[in-house]
């Protein structure tokens, strides 16, 4: 995302603004924090401190930060994000990190938006992922009874709203096939860990309520690799086709389509716009605004509804949890 321009300037509004500590704020294998930062702030927030591995890194952070108008604090120490009057963090680093910064999130009483997968560590086995899904219940639990929030950041979810303009007769609650299309920068069993919860949000979305897969099977193709499922939700059946492709091209192409109506992502410069393409008819497209964003404002706007309530554990976070163990564990070693 080289030629990403934010205006970080705040929204106004009369209400006094959040504070987001960002955890993992480094361009180290294409990593959303540093972003996620800019667009926290352009929505009003403030980003005191950012997070990295060691003090070098957090003044290349802040450094970065700078030079695209956000003035925050680098740092390698946890303790100047707990003491800093936080409402909540990002955590945007590697995967098999996230279960130690979410228990980290939990004691210092702080809410959490956290990187997709949620807690799927690449370097346990099907048998581990399915050990860290079954204690989440109880974890989620103790977010809600210490009431904070915690979300997983997939945003594909938010480019319905362009889907829905691109292909108005499209009606979602009769759908029966989903394809999605994605370039990941990593490889194998990890692509897809860092991949499928992007197409099982979009699923959720489309099949909400409880669901489960069935005729789970993988496939290497050329340039890349497929999954394909069967997807039970109550008395719907929901065909799944996942592509992973093999590319060097950037912005990494990804795009999904619901019963063969299409909807690509085009990214335009200057100022990384954001467009929803149908490309059997180029000319139908439409600037969305980047759903990550749309996601951050979102997550704000539950963290400020969410002050003074009792809170319930996201059901459909844990669902999607569960579905992803499920794929990898088919998919194996």
């Amino acid at each position: 995302m080289t030629g990403f321009k934010e205006d970080v300037r705040p929204e106004p509004s009369h209400r006094p603004r959040l504070r987001i500590g960002v955890i993992g704020a480094r361009r180290v294998r294409e990593g959303t924090g540093p972003f996620m930062a800019l667009h926290a702030a352009s929505l009003g927030a403030e980003v005191p401190w950012v997070l990295t591995t060691n003090q070098r890194s957090a003044a290349e952070a802040e450094a970065w930060l700078a030079g695209r108008g956000l003035r925050t604090r680098g740092t390698a120490a946890a303790t100047d994000l707990a003491g800093a009057g936080l409402d909540a963090v990002f955590i945007a680093t590697p995967s098999g990190s996230h279960q130690a910064w979410l228990d980290w999130s939990l004691q210092a009483g702080l809410s959490a938006l956290c990187e997709k997968p949620l807690v799927a560590d690449p370097q346990l086995d099907s048998t581990g992922w399915q050990q860290q899904v079954e204690g989440l219940s109880g974890f989620a639990l103790a977010f809600a009874g210490a009431g904070l929030l915690l979300s997983e950041s997939c945003q594909w979810p938010f480019t319905l709203k362009a889907f829905r303009q691109l292909h108005p007769e499209v009606d979602l609650a009769a759908v029966q096939c989903l394809k999605m299309e994605m370039a990941p920068a990593a490889a194998g069993r990890v692509a897809w860990l860092e991949s499928l919860s992007h197409p099982l949000s979009l699923l959720q979305e489309v099949a909400p309520g409880r669901g489960d897969f069935t005729e789970i099977r993988y496939q290497s193709l050329a340039g890349g690799l497929r999954l394909q499922a069967r997807y039970l939700a109550g008395s719907r059946q929901l065909e799944l086709q996942v592509d992973l492709r093999q590319t060097e091209e950037y912005p990494r192409p990804a795009g999904f389509s619901l019963d063969g109506f299409q909807c690509r992502r085009v990214v335009r410069e200057p100022g990384y716009r954001i467009f929803f393409q149908d490309p059997a008819d180029p000319k139908r497209e439409v600037e969305s605004g980047d759903p990550t964003k749309m996601l951050i404002a979102h997550f704000f706007r539950r963290l400020k509804e969410s002050r003074g309530r009792i809170l319930q554990p996201d059901v459909a976070l844990l669902r999607r949890q569960r579905l992803l163990a499920k794929l990898l564990a088919a998919h194996g070693s």
